[in-house]
């Protein structure tokens, strides 16, 4: 008959190369698993449980404003697309008026046509500056994509802690076995 073997996440996670930063419990002799000094053990949980979470809430406000600032690009192409719309919008006015109207306001219609170039030329640099902001995110994306994975590693240590804490305090919670 052979033993069957359990893998744990520990495992898991060894064998995929990963190792927490965290140090390991000093464990009772009687307890595995619980701290020779519990108080302290469930201080040094919470502290880590609190340094994790504030880092996760620094990489949640860095992700915040980076799509605020994509938010702000779009709404001010949306403008210079809307004058640009304007400027035709007239021009299609006055060129639907036939020959004498185009003759008639020729030196509007030049203005027209300056105003539109300059708008077009600000939105091609615009747009160039976009895809160079484009392929940065991307960049970004990755690492976004590599934090994620981190992040979802530190849950799942968030997890481990909370319930190392819980057994800290199930621990303490027997009379017996706390020392003063």
């Amino acid at each position: 008959m052979t033993k069957k073997e359990t893998v744990t996440d520990q495992d898991r996670e060894k064998a995929a190369g990963y190792t927490s930063p965290h140090p390991p419990l000093v464990e009772s002799p009687d307890t595995p698993g619980v701290a020779k000094n519990p108080v302290q053990d469930l201080n040094t949980i919470v502290s880590q449980m609190q340094n994790s979470l504030r880092q996760q809430h620094m990489n949640a406000e860095q992700q915040l404003g980076g799509t605020l600032a994509q938010s702000f690009t779009s709404i001010s192409d949306a403008q210079k697309l809307n004058t640009i719309q304007g400027l035709v919008s007239q021009l299609h006015q006055i060129t639907s008026g036939g020959t004498s109207s185009i003759t008639t306001n020729l030196p509007h219609v030049k203005q027209l046509l300056q105003q539109m170039s300059d708008q077009l030329a600000s939105q091609n640099i615009s747009t160039a500056q976009q895809v160079e902001q484009a392929l940065q995110q991307a960049v970004s994306s990755l690492a976004q994509a590599q934090s994620a994975m981190y992040n979802s590693v530190v849950l799942k240590e968030l997890d481990m802690m909370a319930k190392r804490a819980s057994d800290v305090i199930s621990w303490i919670e027997t009379p017996s076995r706390m020392v003063q």
